[in-house]
């Protein structure tokens, strides 16, 4: 299976796409590495900033943090990732500022505002819309392992060439290395960075330090028919933020088409919030046989998960079904989602959505208490680079819960999102 995340280079294993997050304290890394179950990462002493990844990639270096470190400020580009021959190219590309990577860009304002993480493997296509426009509203330097005609192409130019090997010459500092995050007892953290999400989370999860339940805080928890009591199971169990992160992870994990099968749609319904189906219809040579060597793909122990196969309509289609792990870090008490409440704004949410030009639609607010009210929101006709905004968007959103995700898939293996869920106020 290919694993575009890995890269070796002389010899030293690299990891790209890590998760990089400006984080406040120590509580703000444990509960980012298990809200985003990713309990590894690259800390980077003194900048305040982690790169959140899982298990595979222990030990490796973060790359993107090697190449800030190096250049300091600017955009790196390289197409030297695992390909898959059966799909357009894939790029790794790095926006860096101060000797850090950024946790994400935004490119245009408004209505034309699009966002992307800053350490991310992205599509020519993707590429094309984004690296360009961006270095020119920037006045960025363009650093590549890439050919000039392929930069001119994709619509940038490359003001400076260098082989990625070259990155990894000599010794590469243990700073920049994976490692599991809470052998990191000693951390100390910079400045926050101006970026909204990180703040976000902090201000609202990440007390200085968590009390240990009373027993006069158990008797003062509401009875099980309260609407506060049903929204906050509903968040533990099904934040949007959560469910998306979790779906991208067993993207990660499951080819596109192989051994004459290839993927038709995913989905997830918070009737069964632990759960996702990832259905795949046979094509050209293939058969039961064949759909059976998917279990290889089913050890997914290291990331908590466990699978099983079954196949149906004559045997022409074959359904995966993944138990996702339960999230402890989402095990919210009633007294944080009530103080969520108090201080979220939920017309930021719907400006993000405006902003990176998401098709949604609003249902109408009903109320649930004299406090709670609920609203529908439907999103679809997504493309992947929009997913990817979404989850960045939801991550600061805790009260966006979903309902239904499902992801549908054409013949050229090109994916579609649909997504509803509730709002919570």
């Amino acid at each position: 299976m290919i694993d575009r995340k890995k890269l070796t280079l002389n010899n030293k294993p690299f990891a790209l796409e890590l998760t990089w997050m400006t984080v406040r304290n120590k509580n703000a890394v444990t509960y980012q590495s298990k809200m985003l179950r990713q309990p590894y990462g690259s800390y980077l002493k003194g900048k305040g900033i982690v790169g959140f990844t899982t298990k595979p990639y222990q030990n490796a270096y973060g790359l993107a943090a090697v190449v800030a470190f190096k250049f300091k400020s600017g955009i790196f580009i390289t197409d030297k990732i695992a390909q898959n021959p059966k799909e357009e190219t894939h790029y790794w590309v790095c926006f860096f500022d101060n000797k850090v990577p950024l946790e994400q860009i935004h490119i245009g304002e408004g209505d034309d505002m699009i966002t992307t993480s800053g350490d991310a493997i992205l599509t020519e296509s993707q590429v094309r819309e984004i690296l360009g426009a961006y270095a020119k509203a920037h006045n960025l330097k363009v650093t590549a392992d890439i050919e000039d005609n392929i930069a001119h192409k994709l619509g940038f130019e490359v003001k400076k060439h260098i082989a990625l090997d070259s990155l990894a010459k000599g010794r590469v500092g243990g700073r920049f290395k994976v490692e599991k995050l809470q052998n990191h007892n000693n951390i100390i953290l910079g400045g926050l960075g101006a970026v909204g999400i990180a703040i976000a989370l902090a201000y609202f999860f990440y007390p200085s330090e968590t009390p240990a339940p009373t027993k006069t805080a158990v008797k003062a928890i509401k009875p099980e028919s309260t609407a506060l009591y049903k929204v906050t199971k509903k968040i533990n169990q099904s934040n949007l933020y959560s469910v998306l992160t979790r779906i991208e992870i067993v993207l990660s994990l499951l080819p596109i088409s192989e051994n004459g099968w290839g993927i038709k749609t995913i989905n997830y319904t918070q009737t069964m919030p632990n759960t996702l189906v990832v259905v795949y219809d046979i094509q050209e040579g293939g058969s039961v046989q064949s759909g059976m060597k998917f279990t290889k793909y089913l050890k997914l122990q290291d990331e908590g998960m466990t699978a099983g196969i079954k196949f149906f309509k004559n045997d022409q289609s074959m359904q995966i079904a993944i138990q996702l792990p339960k999230l402890a870090a989402t095990d919210l008490s009633q007294k944080k989602v009530k103080k969520l409440f108090d201080n979220t704004n939920n017309i930021a949410l719907i400006s993000s959505i405006q902003r990176s030009k998401l098709n949604y639609s609003l249902g109408k607010i009903a109320p649930l208490s004299k406090d709670i009210t609920r609203q529908g929101v439907s999103l679809s006709t997504m493309r992947p680079i929009q997913f990817k905004q979404l989850i960045l968007i939801a991550s600061s959103k805790p009260l966006f819960v979903a309902n239904t995700v499902v992801g549908s898939y054409d013949n050229n293996f090109k994916i579609n999102w649909q997504i509803r869920g509730d709002l919570y106020a």
